[in-house]
Order: structure tokens, then sequence, then C-alpha cells
């Protein structure tokens, strides 16, 4: 991203993985970076001090507003469309996107001509890559946590960022390596809205893009999400934190909300190790499922 000026930023304590790993978050974000076409927030840890007295561990993050798409992608941030889960407005207006999921609703996308009319609408690469990783991280709860945008022009198209991803990695709910993601995230089922899924679902219904989901679902399994590239990425990600754990956990291990003890930060990491390990293959047979492939 290279950018050196920020108007704001966000010190965030780890969310939902607080009292577990501290990175959840940032693992995404760091396996992502520079490897895909896909919006997301850069991450860096930082030793926050507050008027001179310690307060542990933070993570440096972009702040998703107006002046993180205007930065990122060189846009007037007067003339944007910011939305979150089911259409909720944060920049602009949603008129766009809520007729595009109508036309989606009514219009049988494995028709050329409907698809390529939806097409016109949504950076599909982006959203594929989205949509993979979500698969990946294990990230079934397709209702929360989705911001997307386009700048406010009939020709521009919509993409979607990758943020608070730390229900991923079988943690806090997200259940374990071999839950089948993309049965929940591409169908119509009882535990998410219809909305949610509906989308990705449509999409699926059209031979190309399935295709390019397939194949590139496969090529990242092999490459980005293989094992041996993201056990590296935690290795990484836990060794620059680990020799400034000892002073946060004196700091906060009381709180019920954080990490405990070394042991308890230590595990959480094998943790993630382990679902990394384990993931890959677990895809490779949700997609043949799915798609009723042999290979």
């Amino acid at each position: 991203k290279n950018l050196f000026h920020f108007k704001n930023f966000v010190l965030r304590n780890g969310g939902n993985d607080n009292g577990q790993t501290l990175f959840a978050d940032g693992l995404v974000t760091s396996l992502v970076a520079d490897k895909m076409d896909i919006d997301y927030q850069s991450y860096q840890p930082a030793v926050v001090f507050v008027n001179g007295q310690y307060w542990g561990i933070y993570n440096l993050r972009e702040k998703l507003n107006d002046r993180y798409l205007a930065s990122n992608h060189h846009l007037n941030p007067a003339h944007l469309d910011m939305l979150e889960d089911h259409a909720e407005v944060i920049e602009g207006t949603a008129d766009e996107y809520i007729n595009l999921l109508n036309y989606v609703r009514n219009n049988d996308l494995s028709k050329q001509e409907n698809y390529d009319h939806v097409k016109a609408q949504i950076d599909l690469n982006e959203y594929i890559n989205y949509k993979i990783t979500k698969m990946y991280m294990g990230y079934w709860l397709a209702n929360l946590n989705n911001k997307f945008w386009k700048a406010a022009s009939p020709h521009e198209k919509w993409r979607w960022i990758l943020f608070d991803l730390e229900h991923s990695f079988g943690k806090n709910g997200s259940h374990n390596c071999t839950e089948n993601t993309l049965d929940k995230i591409a169908t119509f089922n009882n535990d998410l809205p219809e909305w949610s899924t509906l989308l990705l679902a449509d999409l699926l219904e059209n031979e190309s893009f399935r295709n390019e989901f397939v194949q590139r679902s496969a090529a990242y399994l092999n490459t980005i999400f293989s094992s041996a590239n993201v056990v590296s990425t935690i290795d990484s990600l836990s060794l620059n934190l680990r020799p400034e754990m000892p002073k946060h956990i004196s700091k906060w291990g009381s709180d019920p909300l954080a990490i405990p003890s070394m042991a308890t930060w230590l595990a959480s990491v094998n943790d993630l190790r382990e679902y990394a390990r384990c993931r890959p293959d677990e895809v490779k047979k949700h997609i043949m499922q799915f798609f009723s492939i042999a290979d």
C-alpha cells in the first residue's frame, strides 16, 4: 500500500481474540497482503503507552472510512457509496446495491446476458478473492462484518473489504477446521438470512463464475493458504510478539477477558497452527462435494 500519511487510525486490542493470540485478525491480513487483489486493513502490532504508562500490545490498523478508500484507491471521498451487511449506509446511498440484489433475486444468472449485467456492476475478481478467503478461514457468519463500496459513478464496481476477522481459524464459535463453510455461505439455509448468501449462491449458478471460483480456490489452497505458508506466517507473527508477551500479561492478565498466562497464549497460537495444517485438505473435500467433482 505504501501509505505514509494518515488522518485516522485504530488501536485495536484483538477484539474477540483479545484473550487468546492477539493476532488472529492480523494473520488473515498478513496472508493476503500483496498476494491477491483484495481490500484489507494493514496490520502492525504496537506497544502502547498512555501518558507514559505502559498499556500493553495493541494492533495498529487502518480506519475503515471514506479516507481509507480515498487514500488506497485515489478517489474523491465526497463521492463514495460505502455499505455494511444488509446494505446499511456508512457513506452515500444504498440504492444501486439494493437494485442489484433485487436483480440477482429475480433473474437467472446461468443465462449469460443476466450474468453480464451483474458482472458490469461487481468487481468479480475481487469478490471471488473475498469469498475464497472467508471460506478458507472458516468464517461462515456471512451476515456479519461485511463492508463494501463503490465510487458514486454509474461505471464503477462494488468491492468488498476484509475486516474484523478474529472469528476465524476455528476460534470463537467458528467451529473447527472441518467446518464446511462453503456449504453455509453459498446456499440458502436456516442458519443465515437469505440476503447474506444470495449473491454468491446465484453467481455460482453461472458456469464461468463457478469454474473460476473452483480453479482459483485450488490455486490458493496450494499457495497462499497452503499449510506450510500459513504455519510459517503464524510462526513469524508470534515470534514478533513473544518477547513482549510477559509484560503484556503482567499488565492485563488479571482481566477475565485478557490472556492470563504465557501457557494460554502459546496454546492458542498452537491452535492456529493445527487449523492451518488441517484446513486445506478439508476445503478441497468441501469443494469436491459441493460441485460434484471427482478431483
